[in-house]
């Protein structure tokens, strides 16, 4: 069995049911990314503001769910979620 490690963002965990929310609520993975909403992202968590947010919700959001997508599984997806978060 994998060990779920969470991401860190300034000193707290991303925690990837909020991620996940986020993310759905503005449009989803395609439209943030291609978009570059990262930050609005952040907004909508609550998280305070840094310069590298973005890269590292990014980064975040890829891990759980994308490359390795080890919270695939919680939330009900495919072990390939990616195709159905894409």
């Amino acid at each position: 069995m994998t060990k779920l490690i969470y991401r860190r963002y300034k000193g707290k965990d991303i925690k990837p049911a909020e991620l996940w929310r986020a993310v759905k609520k503005l449009g989803g993975f395609d439209f943030v990314n291609g978009k570059r909403h990262w930050q609005r992202v952040r907004k909508e968590m609550g998280l305070q503001h840094s310069t590298s947010s973005g890269a590292t919700l990014k980064r975040a959001y890829s891990n759980y769910f994308i490359d390795p997508g080890h919270f695939c599984k919680e939330f009900g997806l495919s072990p390939k979620c990616n195709a159905a978060i894409a």
